[in-house]
């Protein structure tokens, strides 16, 4: 989801959910980069060196699912299950193919807005295949969404071997179904409201909201694609607007509280061990696309941490960073000190 603070400051929160462990990675790119494709047929595919410098999230450390560049330029890729349908290869367009999986480090490393990318992208062709993956060949179902420093925000999706680009002027991304069917879904909801539904007065009989809230009842608790999607969509329009980057940033946070997957909450198929994976939200990032800080916090370690990326050195030839997202460990800060 997309917020602007009333000083034009726009951050980007995102959370992770999934039932296997992906092993996400933080990691540099620098500009100048070099990047080659090579086509279903064995060809050259499209190549190109990174214009930009990006932090770059990885799932399994086979791709990027998540990034943000030096120009404050966001991407994320959900999973996007039964429905994504990339485009056909066309072996007359090699030098124009590009696999799904680099689609990330292609927006990222050559693009500073999303008019450019709007533009660029329809001209080339986004093609399924196949990487290795605990022992097998498989295609990730996904779709996209990218946002720059301005607010402006497209969702990306391939579905009948087409190429759809939806303005999200929403500021909301979730996974299946496609991004028009959640959009239409939230004429369901035009009921709620944040403020308090005023008394009934029934033959002289006075009824009251059991308390305050009762404004958004109706509003989906659930866990679902479509349950998410309403939820922080209703949150990110009534919200009180920020100020400044650092309460934005805060508000970010209590937003992504609110789909919070605990461990065990969401299963598969009861008695199926691959099936009753459980999903967990492994991992939240929040974006300031405007001072170019990227802040992070896994499901064991709630204490929110932060890469200023103003910071790093992107300059062509300079040693690759990363660290491990996710380390098992919980940062609890002891303030028994001071009450002594």
């Amino acid at each position: 989801f997309n917020l602007t603070a009333k000083d034009g400051s726009v951050v980007v929160g995102r959370s992770m959910e999934f039932g296997l462990k992906l092993e996400t990675d933080i990691y540099t790119v620098n500009r100048g980069t070099l990047f080659k494709s090579t086509t279903p047929d064995g060809k050259p595919g499209m190549y190109w060196r990174a214009k930009y410098g990006y932090l770059a999230l990885d799932g399994f450390h086979l791709f990027p699912v998540s990034g943000m560049n030096e120009q404050g330029l966001s991407f994320d890729g959900l999973y996007f299950p039964g429905l994504a349908d990339y485009e056909a290869y066309d072996t007359n367009k090699s030098s124009e193919a590009l696999p799904y999986y680099l689609i990330a480090d292609y927006i990222l490393g050559n693009f500073s807005n999303v008019t450019d990318m709007k533009e660029a992208l329809p001209k080339i062709t986004v093609y399924a295949k196949a990487l290795v993956h605990a022992g097998q060949h498989v295609v990730f179902p996904m779709h996209f969404v990218v946002t720059d420093r301005a607010g402006h925000s497209i969702a990306i999706e391939f579905t009948d071997g087409q190429l759809h680009l939806y303005d999200n002027q929403v500021g909301v991304f979730t996974n299946a179904p496609s991004y028009p069917w959640q959009i239409t879904n939230l004429s369901n909801y035009i009921n709620l409201s944040p403020y308090a539904p005023a008394p009934i007065i029934k033959d002289g009989m006075i009824y009251n909201a059991t308390g305050q809230g009762a404004g958004s009842m109706g509003l989906p608790g659930n866990y679902t694609p479509p349950g998410r999607f309403v939820r922080v969509a209703y949150l990110v329009s009534t919200a009180k607007q920020m100020h400044h980057a650092a309460g934005t940033v805060n508000l970010a946070q209590h937003i992504l509280n609110n789909v919070d997957i605990p461990y065990g909450a969401v299963r598969g198929k009861q008695g199926d061990d691959l099936s009753e994976a459980m999903d967990s939200t492994q991992w939240v990032v929040i974006k300031d696309l405007t001072h170019h800080v990227l802040y992070f916090r896994s499901y064991t370690d709630l204490a929110l941490q932060k890469i200023d990326m103003r910071q790093l050195e992107f300059e062509p030839g300079s040693p690759k960073r990363s660290l491990t997202l996710v380390d098992d460990k919980s940062n609890i800060i002891d303030a028994t000190v001071r009450l002594k």
